[in-house]
């Protein structure tokens, strides 16, 4: 049977420093489920920064740090898991919604979130991003992204072959790997990588940002020791 372990530690409650300044409100959350290398994860996310890396590990760890003024909006901030399948996992994290009346009486709550999560190298992801950072570093499986408004930035582990198809509405796309780069509307830009039909699929969107797609560099080996054989 599968579990999904939750810690949760809390790192600072609207405490007020010595100097007399209010702290703000800061909640850490950490889920694991397990997840066999090769299935599809999906991100869905609101405002916020996200950092997906690849890991050895046949599971997904998911860290939220959840930051605001008030510590009772923090619990408003739901991340929801969901095992569609075996080879498929939903991950789904949401601010609390912003209401008129607590606009009007200055209740806004002002969360921010940080999201890190570590999955199989060989996954692939479909991620949904709100505004803010997004981060994916050595995934070898396709990759779908979409953002509203922020930065994507791509750690691709090996030369590919890949099939990139990236863009951005207002903003650049940068790429080590071979293309052709064209213009949009003056204010865009867009980047298309041709390859086989065996390449793996990256495809890249965003609306007010900029996309950057690196080549991570293979890690030396280590020098040979003096008079081994």
């Amino acid at each position: 049977m599968n579990t999904i372990l939750t810690t949760t530690l809390v790192l600072g409650l609207q405490l007020f420093a010595q100097d007399g300044i209010k702290q703000p409100a800061q909640v850490t959350s950490t889920e694991r489920a397990d997840f066999a290398p090769g299935g599809v994860i999906r991100l869905t996310t609101s405002s916020s920064n996200l950092f997906v890396e690849a890991w050895d590990r046949p599971e997904v760890e998911i860290t939220t740090t959840k930051s605001g003024r008030r510590a009772y909006c923090l619990d408003d901030v739901r991340v929801v898991t969901d095992r569609r399948s075996a080879t498929e996992l939903a991950i789904t994290t949401a601010l609390p919604p912003r209401s008129l009346f607590g606009r009007l009486f200055g209740r806004t709550c002002g969360v921010t979130i940080e999201q890190h999560v570590n999955a199989p190298r060989d996954s692939g992801l479909v991620i949904h991003h709100g505004a803010g950072y997004v981060m994916v570093s050595g995934i070898r499986g396709e990759i779908e992204a979409t953002s509203r408004s922020g930065d994507i930035v791509l750690m691709l582990p090996d030369p590919g072959p890949y099939s990139i198809d990236a863009k951005s509405k207002f903003g650049s796309v940068d790429s080590d790997f071979a293309g052709k780069t064209g213009r949009k509307h003056l204010v865009g830009e867009q980047f298309a990588g041709a390859n086989p039909p065996s390449a793996r699929r990256i495809y890249l969107r965003i609306g007010l940002g900029g996309i950057s797609i690196k080549e991570v560099p293979s890690t030396p080996e280590a020098p040979v020791a003096a008079g081994a054989q």
